[in-house]
């Protein structure tokens, strides 16, 4: 029986768990899974011991409003308390000594993994029987921001074609801080109910809700934001910050977390969050707004298929282009609010650089575009291709036809705009209304699953550049 208790965990006796007979015929209610801010710690801290009394349950799962569309989940739930997506949040110090109790209200046995000291053996786990607790103690290990999760199954959880159904709901966040440390932080845990594999789809949300209804975040004009971000889905998610760069300080996967040093901090708009990884990372507003944090993956942002059959298309496919609608799963909006205390930075006035942007055609390459940005005053790089120079206006025309029944051309040179004059992001979107797009090329991409070539991950076009239209 205890051969399935690998590495890191002390063997403790088994204690059945055996609920109470209800009287013949009476039902009771499925409970409503809440959705878990990650705000207050789970358990009872006491004398450097955190008791911990974990359940497994059935409920129901709400990833929008509690009058819209229910999804049947396991989840688990803190003793006493409702089931909660994700999980209840584990977050000690360093050094602290946890007795977990876990019972397993699941018509299923569960696996648990993730409740052992980091570092550690990632394949670890607790089995529980149904109906049945197991204990497990273990110290915390280093600080870092981990997760554990739980399969019934047998599933490994970076596997998503295994991990599938109620048993995709089973994760939370697992926090170790340094000793005396005052957190000052939020935590984000990415998650995901998916019955993919049976074509029902998949429901992705944070923090145990889906947009709209996710949390709506304001934080003052120059004052730093900490959040740490944990992917407990099986697939991985490209988490982008608009309006801002931040700064990665530490990476982790389900064995440790490395917390990086000062002078290898990073800065970036969008990290790659591989499944069961997390990051930490600190971003300052600097200007009022307001912003969005979500998926730059387009299926992961848009209204989810099992909530919303007959809305589930992305903003950029429809005519209106409305990017205010459309979206659902992995968003969060944040409102930057002025801050009366912070004087605005003065900005020394300069000459503006005239730069080109050089959009032409990268055959049998993907993408199917190639962007140079040349700067005229600088001396030729040994070895670059030089694009064709262009100093007079843009040839801007507008014309919004594309994939009809026209032929191909070819490219004879590339269209150049100055940057002088429009931003990079102006410039991309008016350049994919100027080019011609055969109805070879259009087929070509329309059968493929993802979109390569696209100008901008937010609109399916798959361009092949070709001469301008006249004007």
């Amino acid at each position: 029986m205890w051969r399935h208790l690998r590495s890191g965990l002390p063997l403790l006796p088994l204690a059945l768990f055996i609920p109470a007979p209800s009287p013949a015929g009476q039902q009771f209610p499925t409970p409503v899974i809440a959705a878990n801010d990650n705000r207050t710690p789970a358990g009872t801290f006491k004398d450097g011991i955190l008791n911990l009394r974990l359940e497994l349950r059935q409920a129901r799962w709400y990833a929008e409003s509690l009058d819209g569309v229910y999804k049947d989940a396991y989840a688990f739930a803190e003793e006493g308390h409702a089931p909660q997506i994700p999980g209840p949040l584990l977050r000690l110090p360093q050094g602290t000594r946890v007795h977990a109790s876990i019972h397993n209200f699941l018509p299923l046995a569960a696996k648990i993994y993730g409740l052992h000291p980091h570092p550690g053996d990632p394949d670890a786990f607790v089995e529980v029987n149904a109906g049945e607790t197991r204990d497990a103690q273990f110290d915390t290990g280093e600080p870092g921001t981990y997760l554990y999760w739980a399969t019934t199954s047998n599933a490994h959880f970076d596997n998503a074609e295994e991990r599938q159904g109620e048993e995709t709901l089973l994760a939370g966040a697992f926090i170790v801080d340094p000793p005396a440390a005052r957190p000052d932080d939020r935590i984000f845990v990415i998650v995901n109910w998916d019955k993919g594999a049976s074509g029902e789809g998949f429901v992705l949300g944070i923090n145990g809700k889906s947009w709209p209804e996710t949390e709506r975040l304001s934080y003052r004009d120059g004052e730093p934001v900490h959040w740490r971000i944990v992917n407990a889905t099986g697939v991985a998610h490209a988490m982008h910050l608009h309006g801002f760069f931040f700064t990665v300080e530490g990476v982790g996967d389900p064995a440790q977390f490395v917390h990086y040093p000062e002078s290898q901090h990073r800065k970036a708009v969008t990290e790659h969050l591989a499944a069961g990884h997390s990051f930490d990372m600190t971003w300052i507003p600097d200007r009022a707004g307001n912003w969005l944090f979500h998926c730059h993956m387009v299926n992961h942002m848009v209204p989810q298929l099992p909530l919303h059959p007959s809305n589930s298309k992305a903003a950029a496919e429809t005519p209106e282009h409305d990017h205010s609608a459309a979206m659902g799963g992995m968003v969060i909006g944040i409102t930057v609010v002025p801050n009366p205390a912070r004087q605005p930075t003065p900005v020394a006035e300069k000459n503006a650089r005239k730069l080109q942007l050089v959009i032409s055609e990268n055959p049998a390459k993907i993408p199917l575009y190639r962007l140079d940005l040349n700067d005229p005053a600088a001396p030729p790089q040994a070895g670059r291709r030089e694009a064709a120079g262009f100093t007079g206006p843009a040839d801007y025309s507008h014309t919004r036809r594309a994939c009809r029944n026209r032929s191909e051309e070819s490219v004879e040179q590339p269209n150049v705009y100055p940057l002088a004059r429009h931003g990079t992001r102006e410039l991309l979107r008016r350049s994919s209304r100027m080019v011609r797009i055969g109805p070879a090329t259009c087929a070509r991409h329309r059968a493929r699953s993802g979109f390569p070539g696209a100008l901008h991950p937010a609109s399916r076009r798959h361009l092949h550049l070709s001469q301008p239209l006249a004007r």
